[in-house]
Protein backbone atom coordinates (compact mmCIF):
# COMPACT_ATOMS: atom_id res chain seq x y z
CA UNK A 1 0.00 0.00 0.00
CA UNK A 2 1.41 3.34 -0.81
CA UNK A 3 0.52 6.66 1.28
CA UNK A 4 1.29 9.91 -0.07
CA UNK A 5 3.31 12.25 1.75
CA UNK A 6 0.85 14.82 3.69
CA UNK A 7 3.15 17.70 2.82
CA UNK A 8 2.59 17.41 -0.82
CA UNK A 9 -0.84 18.42 -0.27
CA UNK A 10 -2.07 22.11 0.26
CA UNK A 11 -5.32 23.40 1.65
CA UNK A 12 -6.93 27.21 0.99
CA UNK A 13 -5.24 29.35 3.59
CA UNK A 14 -8.79 31.41 3.09
CA UNK A 15 -11.36 28.22 3.64
CA UNK A 16 -9.01 24.96 4.62
CA UNK A 17 -12.23 23.02 5.50
CA UNK A 18 -14.51 24.33 3.02
CA UNK A 19 -12.58 24.22 -0.51
CA UNK A 20 -10.75 20.75 -1.91
CA UNK A 21 -7.63 19.67 -0.63
CA UNK A 22 -4.57 19.88 -4.08
CA UNK A 23 -2.01 17.54 -5.06
CA UNK A 24 1.02 19.12 -5.37
CA UNK A 25 3.83 16.92 -5.42
CA UNK A 26 4.57 17.80 -9.25
CA UNK A 27 3.75 21.45 -8.26
CA UNK A 28 6.29 21.91 -5.30
CA UNK A 29 9.59 20.43 -7.15
CA UNK A 30 9.04 22.86 -9.92
CA UNK A 31 8.90 25.67 -7.04
CA UNK A 32 12.28 24.05 -5.26
CA UNK A 33 13.92 24.44 -8.53
CA UNK A 34 12.72 28.24 -9.51
CA UNK A 35 13.56 29.29 -6.40
CA UNK A 36 17.18 27.45 -6.73
CA UNK A 37 17.33 29.62 -9.54
CA UNK A 38 16.34 32.50 -8.58
CA UNK A 39 13.42 32.70 -10.73
CA UNK A 40 10.46 32.02 -8.52
CA UNK A 41 7.28 34.18 -8.73
CA UNK A 42 4.29 35.06 -7.20
CA UNK A 43 2.78 33.83 -10.21
CA UNK A 44 4.71 30.40 -9.22
CA UNK A 45 2.77 29.77 -5.96
CA UNK A 46 0.05 27.39 -6.22
CA UNK A 47 -3.27 28.66 -5.99
CA UNK A 48 -7.26 27.40 -4.39
CA UNK A 49 -8.99 26.51 -7.61
CA UNK A 50 -12.05 27.60 -5.91
CA UNK A 51 -11.41 31.02 -4.77
CA UNK A 52 -7.60 31.92 -5.48
CA UNK A 53 -6.52 32.13 -2.67
CA UNK A 54 -2.78 31.09 -1.75
CA UNK A 55 -2.23 27.32 -0.87
CA UNK A 56 -0.80 26.64 2.58
CA UNK A 57 0.70 23.15 2.55
CA UNK A 58 -1.83 20.37 4.88
CA UNK A 59 0.60 19.80 7.25
CA UNK A 60 -0.74 18.43 11.07
CA UNK A 61 -2.29 21.23 12.75
CA UNK A 62 -5.53 23.14 13.39
CA UNK A 63 -6.57 23.34 9.61
CA UNK A 64 -5.34 19.97 8.71
CA UNK A 65 -7.73 18.25 6.32
CA UNK A 66 -7.27 14.36 6.46
CA UNK A 67 -7.68 13.08 3.05
CA UNK A 68 -10.13 10.48 3.71
CA UNK A 69 -9.06 8.15 0.92
CA UNK A 70 -5.91 7.70 2.12
CA UNK A 71 -8.05 6.95 5.40
CA UNK A 72 -10.09 4.46 3.73
CA UNK A 73 -7.40 2.84 1.89
CA UNK A 74 -5.11 2.40 5.18
CA UNK A 75 -8.41 1.04 6.94
CA UNK A 76 -8.97 -1.26 4.41
CA UNK A 77 -5.51 -2.78 4.36
CA UNK A 78 -5.94 -3.22 8.43
CA UNK A 79 -9.47 -5.37 7.51
CA UNK A 80 -7.83 -7.66 5.12
CA UNK A 81 -4.80 -8.50 6.95
CA UNK A 82 -6.91 -8.22 10.45
CA UNK A 83 -6.16 -11.59 10.92
CA UNK A 84 -2.97 -11.84 10.24
CA UNK A 85 0.26 -10.97 12.86
CA UNK A 86 0.72 -7.22 11.33
CA UNK A 87 3.08 -4.42 12.31
CA UNK A 88 2.40 -0.59 12.26
CA UNK A 89 5.55 1.45 11.81
CA UNK A 90 4.60 4.98 13.10
CA UNK A 91 7.64 6.74 11.91
CA UNK A 92 7.52 10.73 12.59
CA UNK A 93 3.51 10.91 13.87
CA UNK A 94 3.01 13.02 16.48
CA UNK A 95 0.06 13.02 19.16
CA UNK A 96 -1.52 15.80 16.80
CA UNK A 97 -1.81 13.31 13.88
CA UNK A 98 -4.25 11.20 13.77
CA UNK A 99 -4.00 9.33 10.61
CA UNK A 100 -2.41 6.42 11.27
CA UNK A 101 -3.51 5.85 14.77
CA UNK A 102 -7.23 6.49 14.65
CA UNK A 103 -7.90 3.26 12.28
CA UNK A 104 -5.67 0.79 14.45
CA UNK A 105 -6.94 2.10 17.88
Amino acid sequence: MKLKAIGFEGVCSNHPAEHSVHYLASKLHEIYEKDQAGTLTEADIPKCDECGAPLALNMAGEDFQINQKQVQAFQDFIQKYEDKKLVVLELGIGPRNQMIKAPSM
